[in-house]
Order: structure tokens, then sequence, then C-alpha cells
């Protein structure tokens, strides 16, 4: 977490949010969001679980996009 916390921010994301989550165990979080590239991404570290091992989970989202009436999407590749 720490290495996002130094490195998103030079790689042109800002963090929206750096604190535990709401859920009962309080697991460290980020959010971030990168403005540019419209992408957003949570990370959350979930800490121990009952085998012993620790995880980050990642969830991105990005902005969605029309093409304009007639555009031939398989020509656009």
């Amino acid at each position: 977490m720490e290495n996002l916390r130094t490195k998103l921010p030079g790689a042109g994301w800002k963090i929206l949010k750096d604190g535990k989550s709401e859920s009962a165990d309080q697991d460290p979080e980020i959010l971030a969001e990168n403005k540019q590239d419209r992408y957003a991404a949570h990370f959350t570290w979930v800490k121990g679980k009952p085998d012993g091992q620790s995880m980050i989970t990642v969830s991105v989202v990005s902005a969605c996009f029309q093409a304009p009436a007639g555009t031939d999407l398989r020509r656009e590749f």
C-alpha cells in the first residue's frame, strides 16, 4: 500500500481516499483516479485470511464512450 501511496501520484493519479474501509475488518484502502486516462481504481489490502495470507484486491473502472452513429467499429482497429 505504501508503494501505491508514493508511486500513483507520480504516474498521473490523484488519491481521493486513503484510509480504512467501512467493512467490519476496516481493511486499509486507497481510491485513486486518473482524469487524463479516465480511469479510477480501488485498492484494498485484505488482511490475514483464515490461511494467514493477506492479499490486495483491485477494482478498475473506465469512462464509457459512444461512437457516432454510422461508425463501423470493426474498422477502428
